[in-house]
């Protein structure tokens, strides 16, 4: 098993978000899981978590939202899910953002809310509407485990 894993949180500037971001569709990161892995004859040995950055000054609600998304990458590398698709990927993500966020009942709360349900970007809106409409009559642990066997959305 995992045993315990420990995920240092650490608040960036903006500077420093910008400098460490990998993902071409992400210019300009708001958070950012790091992680890193040791091979031996082609197979995973250890995995670790480097830490998850978030950006310093963020209001209480999209904090934790950013938090539960960056979580999500952290459950797929420290469980072996397969390479996602970024759509894939990031849809998921989102969606343990927003299920977070649909749970608060705040004005800040409800108004991220609105702004992933009408973000028409390609990775992160159009990966979060597919991430919810594979969730619809599904759990969230019954969504994963298709995203692992398959790398797709059911």
């Amino acid at each position: 098993g995992l045993g315990r894993v420990i995920t240092p949180l650490r608040l960036v500037d903006y500077n420093t978000m910008k400098r460490d971001a990998t993902k071409p569709y992400a210019p300009a990161p708001v958070g950012m899981a790091r992680h890193s892995s040791l091979t031996r004859n082609g197979q995973v040995t250890e995995r670790t978590v480097e830490a998850i950055q978030i950006l310093s000054g963020l209001p209480r609600e999209h904090f934790a939202a950013v938090v539960a998304h960056e979580l999500m990458h952290t459950y797929f590398f420290m469980n072996s899910f397969p390479d996602l698709p970024p759509l894939v990927e990031e849809g998921m993500c989102e969606l343990a953002a927003y299920l977070w966020l649909r749970q608060r009942k705040s004005p800040e709360a409800t108004y991220h809310l609105k702004l992933m349900e009408s973000n028409t970007a390609p990775v992160y809106g159009e990966g979060f509407q597919l991430a919810r409409r594979a969730l619809a009559g599904r759990s969230l642990l019954e969504t994963l485990n298709h995203v692992r066997r398959t790398g797709r959305f059911p």
